[in-house]
């Protein structure tokens, strides 16, 4: 019978950098905690049925702590000792390099060294890259993130026209890159996909989905076989750069291991010489290439040891699912089977209630070939229970803890709270501190956490940090910048803010404030002798970086050494690492600055984070972990809490691919052949219960209450509507009575956030409003802050400098037509391009990108024009001040037509993504150019329009009196809160596309200094 096992969801694609051929795919892989292992024990039946099994097939189904490490520890052990085999002979394979470590080091511990130092232990890619290696048909390996900045550089090869955007020339590089990645999990290549598109235009096929199923319905055949060929053409032309240049990715090293294996059967031969016995971990996340390359290289013999379990099949968008059981018994008849159900690790109140939460899934059944026999899931048992009640004590288990709160605040005191109590509780009883970890679905998810328990004392570590997030490397990299000519503004207004210049902020941001709109910063900087020392500095480490040749690794040290930056902080020591790594990449060519630069630029873009280790004072052993489930797999922990724990957080909103893997295309054995929102469900269930089983002693779900339904959404709610064996758990709600008197003080690392957090100047609290001031304000007050208070330019997006040149070309057009010399289509174009050409672009494809989209934008609109009659335009791009209750209100009309007599039309083009009616209905910018219409101009504003350029098309609406009224609070209470001073950021999605990202207090990593806290201090 199948056991009750754990399937986490797939996380987002890692590109995490991998330091060697043995490759760990997932970056999420642990790497801090090691697993306790509690009292040893002995082999239980089933167990040892796994463990003395010698020849022929054998697939082990492995429950949640049942002990399969254990398994497959001691029959690698038991092969060699009893004389089955050499240690040469075995290949284990594991999912990533520190289970495979870990498995070494086991099996050492039971032989000794001089018996294992020729044991393969390693992954599927570290292996078939060894293959290559050993026939001199290596390639040098390109990482997922370098791949993407490696193709990012190189777009315009790509020649894509339907998957790309002039905004985000790279938007679709993912879908892409992870199209072919799938392929490659399937063992296809560039020609298959060409094959197929062969038969596809003869209309052998049926036709695929090639964008989101909802604009789906909206393409001809003739679109559909358009985007084909144009993926076809993206898929052979990045094979193609890539073999010129020597380079391989992860997918082609089963591939070509494969291929090679496949034409070269004296190379097989030899392979197959040194894998007479096969032993593979974590089953359930094998894909098809995976499985055909095991069953390759065990040829005849099939002395493959498998072991894994369904409900944790949690990598599907790798080609990986449960179905990798039942493909093993269909390619090895002769399978002999056992079950592992009896948990090791948790009470009997856990394992009841996870199995209750997996249970809402379908059934996981595994059918064993010619046998007949057939798995299907049960509960699992708790042995500790059962060694418990055989020493006859009674069995007592904590029941789970389901913690209904009110947000992330009364969360995070709730738990706080529990961990104190934890803490108190064993030091009073034991002198060994329990082991705790907080699991989340995301990283963003600890961010009251974390605040919560330094306030407490309560030594933690966090898994997943980012050192780019960090304010010490955001200042290091803002030096690194400013070195670059010229130096960006933000990059410079970052580096006088380090505590090296002690330059006066209230000074400094008076002199801001008086250089006008957009002051370049150098020039402010220059202008007195404290703050010109930051441009001294920046000149002198240019000189010295020239007489370094601009190589990077000795332009950090000059960095941190000039401009005073901590060398032995975490985040630093991580940055000078990857800094090293850098410079030996496959794809870094010169290694100086300017390429440097262009490659942070896009790596962040690319998912490329760099990890480092938080620094603390007490032992690991006595942390709290704070970490992502994903992460938390093959750990264990005596206490457990799980936040989040309700809709859209956990479980995540599923997202469509782009596009669809083609189904004439696949393997028919294919593992995982669909997709959709209930297939992503059930793998966030399965990490759901990963999450509830790494639990030994006690479980905590934090879930939150929203709404007339007294229950979390989500997986909290189902556990509560289903039937759970005794023990299980109970309800609480958190504990609001906790008040913290102190405040957590994040470690000092730089001096923007104190400056960026100064009391506003009387003039920032007053002074005219626009609407996009407005609406800046009310999407974060912070960065209406830094705009209006600080007088600090941001980056200017690409789409902002697009739409300013259509603005000016639309201009003189209506300008041309009032003046009676109306332009031709030939000038209007002309126009345009001379505009574009003096528009700064960083990237000149993207220019380009904007330069076809403008053009074709305005010729359907100068069409559009010409088949119309004339409008009536009274003016174009009109400015005006209004007041409305002692507000000054500001802004620019872009064109005002003339309907009849004091009726008029207020038009306001669009050049990014369509507006629909209810933009138009609900518009505050519409609403004041509205007011400003009645009571600047006395006119009446009749209709109230967003010209969408993309589309070419109007949408209108209009004003009464009780919508202007509803406009009018909107602007007082925006101007209320301005002039009370209330500019808190509000951290979100939104930060993203903030041209004060990397500036931003509120967007970096907080590092917190907590020390070992003893229980009495906790009393």
């Amino acid at each position: 019978m199948l056991s009750a096992l754990l399937i986490p969801m797939v996380p987002p694609r890692s590109r995490s950098p991998v330091s060697s051929p043995q490759l760990d795919l997932f970056g999420d892989a642990p790497t801090l905690v090691p697993k306790a292992t509690g009292k040893p024990f002995e082999l239980n039946d089933r167990q040892r049925e796994a463990v003395e099994h010698v020849h022929g097939p054998m697939l082990v189904v492995a429950g949640a702590g049942t002990g399969k490490t254990t398994v497959l520890t001691q029959r690698i052990a038991r092969l060699i000792r009893e004389g089955h085999c050499r240690a040469d002979e075995i290949l284990a394979v594991t999912y990533t390099d520190n289970a495979a470590a870990e498995l070494l080091q086991r099996v050492t511990k039971e032989l000794g060294v001089g018996r294992t130092k020729d044991l393969k232990a390693t992954t599927f890619h570290g292996f078939c890259y060894g293959i290559l290696q050993r026939r001199g048909k290596a390639f040098r390996v390109i990482e997922p993130q370098d791949l993407w900045v490696y193709l990012r550089r190189r777009l315009p090869d790509l020649k894509l026209k339907y998957y790309t955007r002039a905004a985000s020339p790279a938007q679709f590089l993912d879908s892409l890159l992870d199209f072919f990645d799938n392929c490659h999990d399937e063992l296809k290549t560039a020609d298959d996909y060409e094959s197929y598109l062969a038969a596809l235009e003869l209309g052998k096929h049926p036709l695929p989905r090639v964008t989101r199923s909802k604009d789906a319905d909206k393409l001809t055949p003739v679109e559909v076989l358009a985007r084909c060929r144009e993926i076809a053409c993206a898929f052979r032309t990045v094979e193609t750069m890539l073999e010129r240049d020597g380079l391989g990715t992860f997918g082609h090293m089963l591939l070509r291991a494969m291929q090679l294996l496949r034409a070269e059967p004296k190379a097989l031969a030899a392979e197959r010489a040194g894998t007479r016995f096969i032993l593979i971990d974590e089953f359930q996340d094998s894909n098809i290439a995976q499985i055909e390359l095991a069953q390759t290289l065990a040829g005849d013999e099939g002395n493959i040891f498998a072991v894994g379990d369904p409900d944790q099949a949690i990598y599907r968008f790798r080609g990986a699912s449960s179905a990798a059981f039942e493909e093993f018994a269909s390619r090895f008849p002769q399978t002999k089977s056992v079950t592992l159900d009896r948990n090791q690790r948790s009470t009997s109140a856990i394992l009841n209630c996870s199995y209750a939460v997996i249970g809402n899934n379908p059934p996981a059944v595994c059918r064993l070939g010619k046998s007949g026999q057939q798995f299907d899931r049960q509960p699992l048992t708790s042995d500790r229970d059962r060694r418990t009640r055989a020493e006859g004590k009674p069995v007592q288990p904590e029941l789970v803890e389901l913690v209904m709160v009110a947000g992330s605040e009364d969360e995070a005191a709730d738990v706080g709270s529990e961990i104190e109590r934890r803490l108190r509780q064993h030091g009073s009883a034991s002198s060994q501190t329990p082991r705790i970890a907080v699991l989340y679905r995301q990283h963003n998810h600890r961010t009251a956490l974390v605040r919560e328990l330094a306030a407490r004392g309560i030594p933690f570590r966090v898994e997943g940090l980012n050192a780019l997030e960090t304010a010490e490397v955001r200042d290091l990299l803002a030096c690194l910048r400013s070195l670059h000519a010229p130096p960006d503004n933000a990059s410079l207004f970052r580096v006088a803010a380090l505590p090296i210049f002690k330059i006066n902020a209230a000074e400094f941001r008076e002199d801001l404030r008086a250089a006008g709109r957009q002051p370049d910063i150098a020039s402010v900087l220059a202008q007195t002798p404290a703050t010109a020392a930051v441009l001294k500095m920046v000149e002198n480490a240019r000189i010295e970086a020239a007489a370094a040749n601009w190589q990077m690794a000795a332009l950090v040290e000059i960095v941190i050494k000039r401009f005073g930056l901590d060398r032995a902080a975490p985040p630093v020591v991580a940055f000078r690492e990857f800094v090293r790594k850098w410079a030996q990449k496959a794809i870094t060519i010169a290694g100086d600055l300017k390429e440097f630069l262009e490659y942070m630029e896009y790596f962040p873009q690319a998912g490329g984070s760099i990890a480092f280790d938080q620094s603390i004072t007490s032992d690991p052993a006595d942390t709290v972990s704070l970490m992502t489930v994903h992460a938390a797999k093959g750990l264990e922990f005596d206490h457990v809490f799980v936040v989040r724990a309700n809709a859209n957080s956990f479980p995540t909103n599923y997202k469509e691919k782009l596009f669809e893997m083609p189904q004439a295309m696949r393997d028919p054995r294919c593992l995982a052949p669909g997709d959709g929102p209930e297939l992503h469900k059930q793998e966030e269930r399965r990490l759901f219960y990963v999450a509830m089983t790494r639990a030994r002693d006690s479980l905590a779900i934090c879930g939150r209450v929203k709404g007339k339904n007294p229950k979390p959404s989500g997986f909290v709610r189902e556990l509560t509507e289903s039937h759970v064996a005794h023990p299980g758990w109970r309800e609480r709600p958190a504990d609001a009575k906790i008040e913290l008197a102190a405040a957590a003080e994040a470690n000092p690392a730089s001096g923007l956030g104190a400056w960026l957090l100064l009391p506003a100047t009387p003039r920032a609290l007053g002074g005219s409003l626009s609407a996009t001031a407005i609406e800046t304000y009310q999407l974060c007050p912070l960065k209406f802050k830094i705009q209006r208070d600080w007088n600090v330019p941001g980056e200017v997006a690409a789409s902002l400098q697009f739409g300013a040149a259509v603005h000016q070309t639309l201009r003189d057009f209506f300008d041309a037509m009032l003046a009676a010399r109306p332009r031709t289509r030939e000038e209007f174009l002309r126009i345009f391009g001379q505009v574009m050409a003096d528009t700064p672009f960083d990237d000149e494809h993207q220019r380009e990108l904007y330069l076809r989209q403008g053009r074709a934008q305005l010729e359907q609109f100068f069409d559009v024009q010409a088949q119309a009659p004339p409008p009536a335009v009274i003016s174009t791009e009109k400015t005006f001040e209004i007041e409305v209750e002692g507000v000054r209100i500001r802004g620019r009309i872009d064109r005002m037509d003339r309907v009849e007599g004091d009726r008029v039309a207020i038009i306001d083009y669009k050049t990014g993504a369509a507006k629909n009616e209810i933009d138009a209905r609900t518009s505050l910018q519409l609403s004041i150019y509205a007011i400003a219409a009645r009571e600047h101009w006395r006119v009446f504003p009749e209709r109230l329009i967003f010209y969408n350029l993309e589309t070419n098309e109007q949408v209108v609406g209009t004003r009464e009196e009780r919508e202007l009224r509803t406009a009018k609070e909107k602007i007082l209470d925006a101007a209320r809160n301005i002039a009370a001073g209330h500019f808190e950021a509000t951290p979100g999605f939104h930060c993203r596309s903030c041209g004060y990202y990397a500036m931003c207090p509120a967007t970096e990593e907080r590092l917190y200094s907590v020390g070992k806290v003893s229980a009495a201090s906790l009393s």
